[in-house]
This record gives C-alpha cells, structure tokens and sequence, in this order.
C-alpha cells in the first residue's frame, strides 16, 4: 500500500502501535536492583541498631515505679538519628513497593504510568506518617524501657524528624501534580545516597560509644585512636566520638550538594569543623543538624520537579509566536491552518479529494 509521505511512516507507525510493555525505564519481569535493596536495608539496620544502643547504652537515676519521677543519662542524639534513619527506610520500601506494582507490567504501562505516579505519591504520604509514628513508637518502647515519662523521649525522637515528613509530603504534592519523573523513575530520583547513610549511621554510632561504650565491639577501633591521642580517655567526647562526628560531616556535605568537587571542598572543612568542636552537649544538635539536611534533600527533590517544566518552556520568540504575521494571514488560525503540515490550499496533489490523504474526511 502505497503511502503519501513515505517518511512519516515510521513515525505514524509507532504512534499508533502506542508504548511498549516496560516503557518508562520499568523492566519487564525484573526485581528490585540493589542498589533499591540497599536503600531499605541499610536505614533500617541503622535504624534498629542504633535505637538498641539508646535503650542498652542508657543510664537511669532514681526508683522505679515510684511518684518521684527519676532521671535518664543516655545518648539522646543518637535516638534522633534512630528515627531519621527509619523514615527514611520506610520511605524508600513503600516507594519501591509503588513503583514495582503491577501496574509496571501492564501492556499499556505508559497510559498507566499516570496511575502508578499518583500510587507512589500517596506511599509517600504514608511513609511520612508512618516514620512520625516509627519515631513516637521509639519513645514509648523507650519511656516503658526505662519507665520515665515519655515528654522527653518525645522531644528527641519525633521533633528532629517533622522537617523531613514535611519535606517528604512536599515531594508526594509534587509527584502528584507533575507525574512525569525527573530521572527515569520516581524510585531512581528519590533514591537516598547510600554512602550518606553508612558514614551517618557509623558516626552517630561511635558518637553514641563514645558517651556509653556500648558496643563493646568499637573497643579494638577505641584502643588503637587513643594510643595516637593519649589524652582521649581523659574526656567524655575523646578520639572515637571525633572520628563520628567527622563522618556525619561528611554525610551533610554529600546530602547537601552533588558534584563530586564541589562535596570534596564542603566536606573537608564540615567534618574538620564537627569534629573541633563536638563535645558531649553538642551531640544533640549534630544529629538535628543531620536530620535538616535530610529534609533540604528532599525538600530539593520536591522543588525541581516544579521549577524545571517553567524553566524549560520556551519564549514566545523560539516556538513562533513572537514572529510577525504575512499579509493576508488570519491572525487567529496563522497562513496555512486549512491543510496540513503547512501546506498551501491546492499544493498537495490529493487537495481535491477533500480530505488530506484521500480519506473523503475533510479537513481535520
């Protein structure tokens, strides 16, 4: 069959065939990556791990079950950095659960890739709800642990964490109004630095040995620093809590920008800083300043979807509209808006069959 424009056929062709199955960067029949694995697992183990060392770690004065209400004496940034690190998890395991739904294996996944955007918009949401309640359950298992009361527990497990379940609801708002990813997928784009994640979660870990000396498993690491620094055993922050608080430097400067010199030349001076100046009433804000960088990360994640579609439409000058119009044009239709592709009335040999091609359908 002969066409009018051979070199539109491809083109035609393709159109009408629609999207094929795995369209959008979704493989057809594949598991998780993982690097999608790691993004779960790893926040979740530091998660637990480092809630285990706040509760094994703690010291508390006082009677039990008594009116007067005792004292705790415990690591309290490093349950901050124990409900950070389960949001995170939990965002990205019901992301990844949206995303490899079974909408991705539809025939017509790009006409349902609308559907599956909106799906992980909504886990967000959940995962900001429920990292909120990870982080108020830490505190009650805490409060009964311990038996205090749970104003406290409160302060320092779902506080640091409000800025990220706030970031990360921005992301759902933005997931939800513009369902076309940045990157190949939603999960790719929100996927969290995994080396953020060790060099935090070893760091608040040694912080948190450093002020109770549990796990006794650092005891090797702590004996080596200190015959470098001898007079590290003198203070309660000694070389061990140093070296912790110079990776979480690290990990704000790998969450705070992007380019490999650009975090080299931040991260140098940012883990020398955290490491002068840690000491044992700081530790609390070095892990709140660690869970607003993992807002303004996703926070970032929110805003570039949003910005890049205005920052990308062309002017009026590059898509036309800004040229003048020809004489005797409609100003409304512009010179050739009665045939296609351009073409003048009566300059395509099928212009007198009515339709474009000869389809007796008019003008379309």
């Amino acid at each position: 069959m002969l066409v009018a424009e051979p070199e539109l056929a491809p083109v035609l062709g393709a159109v009408q065939r629609g999207p094929v199955a795995g369209w959008g960067g979704q493989p057809m029949g594949g598991g998780a990556g993982w690097r999608d694995v790691a993004g779960v697992a790893l926040p979740a183990v530091a998660s637990l791990g480092l809630f285990a060392q706040f509760v094994a770690g703690g010291q508390r004065y006082g009677p039990r079950e008594k009116l007067e209400s005792g004292f705790l004496l415990a690591p309290w940034g490093v349950l901050a950095f124990a409900a950070v690190f389960g949001l995170v998890a939990l965002a990205g395991g019901l992301l990844l659960a949206a995303d490899r739904s079974h909408l991705a294996d539809e025939p017509d996944s790009g006409g349902l890739g609308w559907v599956r955007g909106r799906l992980e918009a909504v886990a967000l949401v959940g995962a900001a709800a429920g990292g909120t309640v990870l982080a108020a359950v830490y505190a009650l298992m805490a409060a009964s642990f311990f038996d205090l009361d749970i104003g406290g527990l409160l302060r320092w497990s779902v506080l640091p964490v409000l800025p990220a379940a706030v970031a990360l609801a921005a992301v759902a708002m933005a997931m939800w109004r513009h369902a076309v990813p940045p990157a190949k997928a939603w999960a790719d784009w929100l996927r969290f630095p995994l080396f953020a994640v060790v060099t935090a979660g070893v760091g608040a870990a040694l912080i948190g040995w450093d002020e109770t000396g549990v796990p006794s498993l650092v005891q090797p690491l702590a004996w080596q620093l200190y015959q470098w620094m001898p007079g590290g055993p003198l203070t309660v922050i000694g070389p061990v809590g140093r070296l912790g608080g110079a990776l979480v430097g690290v990990a704000v400067a790998l969450l705070v920008v992007r380019r490999p010199l650009l975090r080299l030349a931040l991260g140098l001076p940012l883990a020398v800083l955290v490491a002068v100046v840690l000491s044992w009433r700081v530790t609390g804000t070095v892990a709140v300043g660690f869970a607003v960088a993992v807002a303004a990360w996703w926070a970032v994640r929110a805003v570039v979807p949003v910005l890049r579609p205005l920052l990308l439409r062309p002017t009026a000058a590059a898509d036309g509209r800004g040229a003048p119009a020809a004489a005797g044009d409609d100003p409304q239709r512009g010179p050739y808006a009665g045939s296609p592709a351009g073409f003048p009335a009566g300059a395509r040999p099928d212009a007198d069959r009515g339709g474009w091609d000869g389809d007796e359908a008019g003008q379309r």
